[in-house]
């Protein structure tokens, strides 16, 4: 990808886009968005380290997220430690756990709340048209939005 492409495409990106996210049972991989949102040098941090610099309410819940809250989906809304002004909000949605219920897969994104609108704002899903596609069964489930978009 050529210089110019990759500073248009920056240029693009606003502090409300959102940074996605992968975690492979071990460590966060993030993009250019996130690690910048975060204030990463790298763009892959341990989970250990990642919970190290965040709020320790919601590194506590993350831990038992990952280790053994058998939820699918992932709603935080945090601050680091070194900017304790700034909150971010992450979503994800686990996508596979291994035999003794510790996520192996997990991605999402996340984005920093500048407002007070923004929070509750995201948190009405049901206003947005969400699907899902299982891509082993090939199945796809709409929500109850959705379905009423479509008619």
């Amino acid at each position: 990808m050529s210089v110019q492409i990759v500073e248009s495409i920056k240029q693009q990106l606003t502090p409300f886009s959102p940074g996605f996210w992968f975690f492979d049972g071990h460590s966060v991989k993030m993009d250019e968005q996130a690690r910048t949102l975060l204030q990463l040098d790298s763009p892959e941090v341990a989970l250990e380290d990642f919970l190290k610099i965040i709020d320790e309410r919601s590194a506590g819940f993350l831990r038992k997220f990952f280790s053994s809250l058998h939820a699918d989906t992932l709603v935080l809304k945090f601050t680091m430690k070194h900017s304790p002004e700034k909150w971010i909000l992450i979503q994800g949605g686990v996508l596979n756990r291994d035999s003794s219920g510790r996520v192996a897969c997990c991605s999402g994104y996340c984005v920093e709340l500048r407002t007070k609108f923004s929070f509750p704002r995201l948190f009405q899903a049901n206003e947005m048209g969400i699907w899902e596609w299982d891509g082993i069964t090939g199945e796809c489930r709409f929500c109850e939005s959705y379905r009423a978009m479509l008619g």
